[in-house]
């Protein structure tokens, strides 16, 4: 069993490097290692990543992965999913209370 904290905890394994995430170039200091997850149905890639406020963990499916391919997904994934709630709160609603939503549209 692979324990996160303990493995970000060690000074030993840290890297630096350049991504290009959201819409500029950030300079990132990761961990990266392979381990086996059962779900995942054998072998990922986690990548340990150093931020101010603490280390975050992602991990890919694929093995042959690398630490940008990993960086740079999970920042398209959060940026998507940033501008759909956006795209909910000023559209679909508009202005209308929840309750109220469905009757106007026949649902209740």
């Amino acid at each position: 069993m692979i324990d996160l904290a303990k493995r970000a905890g060690q000074k030993r394994g840290w890297s630096w490097g350049c991504f290009d995430l959201y819409v500029g170039t950030a300079v990132k200091r990761y961990k990266t290692f392979l381990a086996t997850w059962r779900p995942a149905g054998g072998v990922i890639r986690v990548v340990l990543v150093d931020e101010p406020t603490g280390w975050r963990a992602y991990f890919c499916t694929d093995p042959a992965a690398t630490v940008a391919d990993v960086l740079t997904t999970i920042a398209d994934r959060f940026s998507l999913e940033k501008d759909q709630s956006n795209y909910t709160s000023r559209r679909r609603w508009r202005g209308v209370r929840a309750s109220d939503y469905h009757r106007r549209r026949g649902a209740a």
